[in-house]
């Protein structure tokens, strides 16, 4: 399995699935330890998806902890082991995240490569049975991440951390980010470069100075959040 690729999010979803499986005593990881980790993920994208669907996430994990109830269990310490769908999903992710032009695999891939998975899987047909498919998912996801490419190991928390801190009144994700203040008076885009791996950041504000402490102070959010070296 590569998870050199993996963002930092996603890495710490397999590893909250592997430390669920192990403490229900089952002897595979499979797709529904890994799905309840994604819904589960505080602030996460997934979670944020579902509802944008519809969908609680409290509902849905609740579903997912009784069908990991039903699931085989072992005593004695036995190794945990990695499921066929899950080995396949982990693997599937990264052509997924290809195909959308991002450089690392996210947790909204893994989600992705959860729904792509063969029609018997446990996990995909908890997500069916709430109405969410591939392109309804992939409708969601790309409303909340808008043309922002995955380019970092921690993209998730980029520009939510701005969003937070910032807290501007008018907010666009349609071409990366773009904040807006006193009915645009004053602004701040943030958008991937289509051929560099670089951020721009670009302000514009009533006088020189302020654009240029908004620029300073998005930089240093984003630092802190690990989205700009």
């Amino acid at each position: 399995m590569r998870t050199e690729r993996f963002t930092t999010r996603a890495q710490e979803a397999i590893v909250a699935a592997q430390e669920l499986a192990e403490g229900e005593g089952n002897p595979e990881l499979t797709n529904l330890h890994l799905l309840l980790s994604l819904v589960d993920q505080p602030e996460g994208v997934v979670p944020a998806a579902l509802e944008r669907l519809g969908v609680q996430p409290a509902a849905l994990a609740q579903e997912a902890r009784e069908a990991l109830g039903r699931l085989p269990k072992v005593s004695g310490g036995a190794q945990l082991t990695l499921s066929n769908e899950t080995r396949r999903v982990l693997s599937d992710a990264h052509p997924l995240a290809e195909r959308m032009h991002d450089e690392y695999v996210s947790t909204e891939h893994l989600l992705l490569a959860i729904i792509e998975e063969a029609a018997g899987s446990d996990a995909r047909q908890l997500l069916e049975r709430h109405g969410v498919t591939g392109a309804s998912a992939l409708e969601a996801l790309s409303s909340i991440r808008g043309s922002q490419r995955v380019t970092s190991e921690n993209p998730e928390a980029t520009y939510q951390a701005l969003e937070s801190r910032l807290e501007a009144p008018a907010v666009d994700r349609q071409d990366g980010l773009r904040l807006a203040w006193d009915e645009e008076a004053k602004w701040l885009h943030l958008r991937p470069s289509g051929t560099e791996p670089i951020l721009r950041i670009i302000a514009e504000a009533p006088t020189a100075e302020e654009a240029r402490e908004l620029v300073a102070l998005a930089r240093e959010t984003l630092e802190r959040a690990g989205g700009v070296q």
